[in-house]
């Protein structure tokens, strides 16, 4: 398992299209957790330009999200976006 913890990403993103998530998983990528972190669009004095704070889709199983700090998300973006179809998912504690 591949664990990220109390990982901070202010306005880490390559565009102003709101279109960098703060954390991808797309097909396949399984086994992991972000835990206790702060993702978002937290720099002072900066646009919004992440999207998703963490965006799970395909078969993406096996993974933990909690206890994170997801609140300044992009514009008409949510702090997670979860379409993963695999199994094992646990979202919990997050604000």
């Amino acid at each position: 398992m591949i664990a990220v913890p109390q990982f901070d990403r202010k306005q880490i993103v390559k565009s102003e299209l709101q279109e960098d998530d703060g954390v991808r998983a797309d097909a396949g990528v399984s086994e992991w957790a972000v835990l206790g972190c702060r993702i978002g669009n937290f720099g002072s004095a900066q646009s919004q330009r992440s999207a998703y704070g963490v965006n799970l889709s395909g078969s993406t199983s096996n993974v933990r999200i909690q206890g994170n700090d997801l609140r300044s998300y992009g514009p008409g973006k949510t702090g997670i976006k979860n379409t993963a179809t695999g199994g094992g998912i646990s979202i919990a504690n997050n604000l």
